[in-house]
């Protein structure tokens, strides 16, 4: 099939933050490794067609792209974008969350946290095992900024931006200091 900037069927432009997000379900026997690494190999093909017949627009061209691999998380992710969130300070924050339940018997049951924007109003979802909501909490803005003005990024240009990606950020960072 023809390619439009990513090798995979679904592709949404979020104006905000000016970013991509690609929903590319996994096909049976696929990794996600293997997902990310072809989606990689796929953006620097069309990176290096676009400086060399087109320099103008290669600029433009260069916008972060995420990769999600189910409608939760392609939802979750249009959504944050969208409220001119940084999905990769919003990962962290969930993960620091998370870590700060996991010895609280009251939150025993809660696994993961997702994002969600509806009306306007923003909330993270804490859910169990199973993915169902257990709780709901206010959006913390003042949290996230605080996060932000603590995290510097070097690179952009990771398409997998998840809650394992959050925890290796957090892990380097502990080993570091």
């Amino acid at each position: 099939g023809a390619k439009f900037l990513a090798p995979f069927p679904v592709l949404v432009h979020v104006p905000a933050m000016h970013a991509m997000v690609q929903f590319a379900p996994l096909a049976d026997g696929e990794s996600l490794a293997d997902r990310e690494a072809a989606m990689m190999g796929g953006l620097a093909e069309q990176h290096a067609l676009f400086a060399r017949f087109m320099p103008e627009l290669s600029e433009k061209m260069d916008m972060p792209l995420r990769l999600t691999v189910s409608p939760v998380e392609l939802f979750e992710k249009v959504s944050a974008l969208d409220a001119g969130l940084d999905d990769r300070v919003l990962e962290i924050m969930k993960a620091l969350m998370l870590r700060e339940l996991e010895n609280d018997p009251d939150w025993a049951d809660v696994r993961s946290f997702l994002f969600s924007r509806v009306n306007e109003e923003e909330a993270l979802l804490a859910l169990d095992g199973s993915h169902r909501v257990v709780a709901r909490f206010p959006f913390d803005r003042a949290m996230f900024d605080d996060i932000a003005g603590q995290l510097t990024f070097a690179d952009n240009r990771r398409v997998r931006i998840d809650a394992a990606w959050a925890e290796q950020v957090l892990r380097t960072n502990e080993a570091a200091h």
